[in-house]
């Protein structure tokens, strides 16, 4: 049986479901209707932020595990018996569960991307703690022993007011505008371009900051501690209201320090304006009356940014030429007339904190369904990955531990979590592509070649004859109009002069010598196709063209020298050269010893006396220096085992070849060569080849160098040259892995060639890491989050993934394209989506 009273609510209930039921499939057709997931994580990230008092999660696990444990939380401090014990606890665990406690499992792992204070952090936190549990202790007991007709809350009120003042006052110093972006702030440095000046120019606000830091950090913890500790709700705390208000308020102390010292400074105004005369009011006591300030305060700041949001669709969706349609004028006749629609419409979306939907970003205003912050399915940093992401997962720290003390400050406004996402569109625009500098010295340059050498993989000089001094001229032009390499002109032999001291001989065998290339052009006047073909760099020989044989009375050497065969023993005669030995499977090649005999006389000895010397100077110190390295460039042996190893390489990278190409040049930079005897050898020992391929490439940047910035004057320089390459660049490929790995581990200077197929060029490519001053600028969120909303109805509810439909055009006010790329997968298409970044703001 009934009551006539129950029969009634029955039915109001009945009409209600009625309504319902036929108004769910225009919700679901409308996509206002939210998932059971999503409707579920949303509900659960309310109730852990503003009735437990944490923050958003980026991971459903982390969600979870965090509502579980606040839980526990409450459930403990509704159970303990002496107020003092609910004090002592809350504020434990409340700066417990306030910490991104898996920073502890990374600390101990070792492999940390973390921009934190490492193991600085735990003494730090446990001073934190006790003093936090000695100031709660204390006053709790002290105010309810001795001084219970005294309102020591209203002075920490006040405090609290006082704080809450300086600490903006503070804050809205940080920024470039004051007062919501009314006015600039007089302060700012303006017209500051490099990041030096921008640290001088800011250095007293960076002091301010740092006073508001303290202040926020440290002071306000404390005195909201003190407000909460003489509240005189503790004697009633055994009700699961209060328990839920007093592990809320704990933890929002450290949680979010400056969102709860603006809470605490309502409730104190409310109680000074009068608020305690209200009995409903007094009665729900000190925490519960923070969380219904908490939840007034984030639904009337929602209200703002989607009024404001709204608005700035309304108005350029009229003012924006390339934004403005043909329906503009009805639809802003049809808003206006509907404004206290309008109104509704945003209000409900804030009341629910469910994101504002633009139609098609047109001004046709829905409520999105409810959903997480967190509203993208995958886990955070598996967005899609592409050659270039490296760029952006390399700027990833960077740009955090720069915006670090932004936030610490107070830069970029108010942090009302410990929790936050950044999600951005970054454009990297640092490379320089060699195309046409220095064209001509660039391609007479190229007609040489540099001595390369196994021996610290580097490049080498040679002296034609033993001859003190020398200097060579090279015969040929190109226009300005050439690419880097040139065209492939008629090959044709090139005769070399070498001037001495004696007089001027001239032979066809080309010698580089870096450090004293002298080019001189004697066929100005002829055609380009008419000229010689280009030479490529050798490894470790002075090959620069074809040989022109002039008998033996030109060349003595070549029939005077003879190169150390595989099967014969190493007599060494200095007992330190088996410290620079080689491998003995690097002597294993099987090539004819008449092309290592035509090759001697390029090998490199005064390079490779050098290096011998800064290697002994490196192993043994100054004290038997000159003993050891005139010991061991006097070691036969040594010297002929280093130069079959080089002009064994050579051979195998085909350096004994009468035609040259600027594509086959191109080639073994890549690695891809022509088959040529001893190739197969030279990869089978895969360190050798690497050493090969990278002193090769070394090569090319060093020839690239001294065509564009000028010759190498001496060993000495060549020497520091080439140990600049080894430690501050890499001279690769950029489809290589390695290049990835450089940009990573943030390597000074990258280079490459690359080839034009289009345009028939080759082109050399540097990129440098440098420190450059950006400007940020903060979105509006509510914004933000409507253009996701509306995509994602777009493209699930409308099917409508067509790649130029106007929703995802460029708006200049919005920045529509570029936050729709920012969106991650399969709403967005973002380069790069880091994963979750502690960011340590003390």
């Amino acid at each position: 049986m009934f009551s006539g009273s129950g029969v009634v609510e029955l039915q109001v209930a009945a009409q209600v479901l009625h309504v319902l039921f036929v108004v769910l499939p225009v919700l679901w057709a409308l996509g206002m209707l939210s998932p059971l997931d999503a409707l579920l994580l949303w509900a659960m990230e309310q109730t852990l932020v503003h009735g437990l008092g944490g923050s958003a999660m980026s991971t459903n696990i982390r969600l979870l595990v965090m509502l579980l444990s606040s839980v526990c939380v409450a459930i403990c401090t509704f159970f303990i018996p002496s107020s003092l014990g609910v004090v002592l606890f809350t504020v434990a665990m409340g700066y417990l569960l306030s910490q991104d406690l898996t920073q502890l499992l990374v600390l101990v792992k070792g492999t940390s991307p973390t921009l934190g204070l490492g193991w600085w952090g735990l003494p730090l936190s446990l001073m934190f703690i006790i003093g936090a549990l000695t100031e709660a202790g204390l006053l709790h007991k002290l105010y309810f022993i001795n001084s219970r007709n005294l309102t020591p809350q209203e002075v920490v009120g006040w405090i609290l007011i006082a704080l809450f003042l300086l600490t903006r006052l503070l804050r809205e110093l940080q920024g470039a505008c004051v007062l919501g972006g009314a006015m600039l702030n007089p302060l700012y440095p303006k017209r500051v371009t490099t990041a030096q000046a921008f640290r001088q120019k800011t250095r007293g606000l960076r002091v301010a900051g740092i006073i508001r830091r303290i202040l926020l950090n440290l002071v306000s913890p404390l005195a909201m501690i003190a407000f909460l500790s003489v509240d005189e709700s503790l004697e009633k705390v055994h009700t699961a209201s209060l328990a839920i208000g007093f592990t809320r308020a704990f933890r929002m102390v450290w949680q979010s320090s400056e969102a709860a010292l603006l809470q605490m400074v309502l409730v104190v105004i409310i109680r000074l304006a009068g608020g305690h005369r209200v009995a409903r009011w007094n009665e729900l006591g000190t925490t519960v009356q923070l969380i219904l300030v908490s939840l007034f305060v984030n639904r009337v700041s929602q209200f703002v940014c989607k009024l404001s949001f709204a608005l700035t669709v309304l108005i350029t969706s009229w003012t924006e030429s390339k934004q403005r349609r043909q329906s503009a004028g009805t639809l802003l006749a049809l808003n206006a007339a509907l404004f206290p629609v309008l109104l509704g419409v945003v209000a409900l979306s804030a009341l629910l904190s469910a994101p504002l939907l633009p139609l098609f970003t047109l001004p046709v205003f829905l409520v999105g369904f409810p959903r997480p912050l967190r509203s993208w399915p995958g886990t955070p940093g598996t967005a899609c990955p592409c050659p270039d992401s490296v760029y952006y997962q390399q700027l990833c720290k960077r740009l955090a531990s720069a915006i670090r003390p932004a936030f610490a400050s107070g830069a970029f406004g108010d942090s009302h979590s410990r929790s936050l996402w950044i999600k951005g569109c970054i454009k990297l625009a640092q490379s320089d592509s060699l195309h046409y500098s220095h064209p001509k010295k660039i391609k007479c340059s190229f007609e040489f070649s540099i001595h390369q050498r196994i021996l610290k993989n580097s490049s080498s000089s040679s002296h034609l004859r033993g001859q003190d001094s020398s200097s060579l001229s090279s015969f040929a032009d190109w226009s300005d109009e050439d690419d880097l390499f040139g065209p492939v002109p008629i090959r044709r032999p090139i005769r070399m002069m070498v001037r001495t001291d004696e007089g001027q001989t001239e032979v066809g065998l080309g010698v580089s010598l870096p450090g004293s290339v002298e080019i001189h052009s004697l066929y100005e006047s002829m055609a380009l196709s008419s000229l010689p073909t280009l030479r490529p760099l050798g490894l470790g020989l002075g090959l620069g063209l074809p040989i022109v044989d002039k008998g033996k009375d030109n060349i003595p050497s070549l029939t005077s020298t003879t190169v150390l065969r595989n099967s014969q023993p190493l007599h060494f005669t200095s007992s330190h050269s088996e410290l620079f030995s080689l491998p003995p499977e690097w002597r294993t090649a099987q090539l004819a010893s008449s092309k290592l005999q035509v090759l001697r006389p390029c090998f490199p000895e005064a390079w490779f006396c050098f290096c011998l010397s800064q290697l002994v100077l490196e192993s043994f110190g100054e004290g038997d220096f000159e003993q050891v390295t005139l010991g061991l460039q006097e070691d036969h042996a040594l010297r002929e085992l280093y130069t079959q190893v080089v002009l064994s390489c050579c051979v195998a990278l085909g350096a004994d070849a009468q035609v040259f190409s600027p594509n086959l040049l191109f080639r073994l930079y890549c690695g891809d060569g022509p088959w040529t005897e001893g190739l197969e050898w030279l990869r089978a020992n895969k360190e050798l080849h690497q050493l090969t391929l990278r002193a090769f490439r070394y090569s090319v940047k060093l020839l690239v160098d001294q065509a564009s910035l000028g010759p190498v004057e001496s060993l000495d320089e060549l020497y520091t040259t080439l140990q600049d390459y080894h430690e501050n660049w890499f001279i690769g490929l950029v489809t290589d892995c390695s290049w990835q790995d450089s940009v990573a581990q943030e390597k000074p200077f990258l280079f490459s060639l690359g080839h034009d197929l289009t345009m028939g060029t080759y082109t050399s490519r540097v990129l440098s890491l440098q420190e450059n001053l950006v400007q940020v600028g903060v979105l509006n969120e509510e914004g933000v989050r409507g253009q996701w909303a509306n995509l994602s109805w777009e493209l699930l509810y409308a099917t409508n993934d067509d790649e130029e439909r106007y929703s995802i055009q460029a708006h200049p006010v919005m920045l529509r394209n570029l936050t729709v790329q920012a969106a991650d997968p399969p709403l967005g298409y973002p380069i790069y989506s880091s994963p979750p970044i502690h960011l340590h703001c003390l």
